[in-house]
């Protein structure tokens, strides 16, 4: 790790708070002025002044950054990206603004595309592919507590305008019914195998 940075206070170029304004101005002082008790309490109250504003931007930065955020304040950003909360709880609400924000940044490549099915569900085992002449295929073995139904509807936006997305499910994701019957998709892959689940190829 580098020594901070002298101007900034940056570390390898990452910036954390200072709540010591006062101590280091303090300490910068030459020993004759230090030693004066009034040169510090001016000092001191001018520096208090500096040490609110740093406080106040942390606390915007802090209370607006999707990691950090709670309540409201995460329900500004779900609004501002397009996502609602849903009455969901702050952390899977966090997570679905995360996966949003992949959403609306996406160009459609498969890594951005493997990087949302892992928002959907860190869990998850996802495998991309590329299809001649112009689609994605998808695999997965679960996504967990979200429906494959909303799972695909996700990629299809994200992916680029005119490629096809297959979306595959396999024998490991619980999407059927007791008796077998496909619940979220057409049962067999696409050549007709019982591997999983397909769903859509929609432009």
């Amino acid at each position: 790790m580098s020594d901070p940075d002298p101007i900034t206070g940056a570390v390898d170029g990452v910036y954390s708070q200072n709540t010591e304004h006062s101590a280091e101005a303090i300490s910068h002082l030459i020993t004759f002025f230090r030693e004066g008790p009034r040169n510090q309490a001016v000092l001191a109250a001018v520096m208090e002044q500096v040490q609110e504003v740093e406080d106040l931007l942390w606390y915007i930065k802090n209370g607006f950054d999707v990691n950090t955020a709670v309540g409201e304040q995460l329900d500004f950003i779900g609004k501002r990206v397009g996502e609602g909360r849903q009455d969901r709880l702050d952390a899977e609400y966090r997570g679905a603004i995360r996966v949003r924000i992949l959403i609306n940044m996406s160009t459609g490549t498969m890594n951005e595309l493997l990087a949302i099915c892992d928002g959907i569900n860190p869990t998850g085992i996802f495998i991309a592919r590329e299809l001649y002449p112009a689609a994605i295929s998808i695999e997965a073995d679960t996504f967990g507590a979200t429906s494959l139904a909303a799972a695909y509807r996700m990629l299809f936006a994200a992916k680029t305008a005119g490629v096809r997305l297959h979306l595959v499910v396999g024998p490991s994701a619980s999407l059927g019914s007791s008796d077998g019957a496909p619940a979220g998709g057409e049962l067999g892959s696409s050549d007709g195998s019982p591997a999983g689940f397909v769903l859509g190829s929609g432009r």
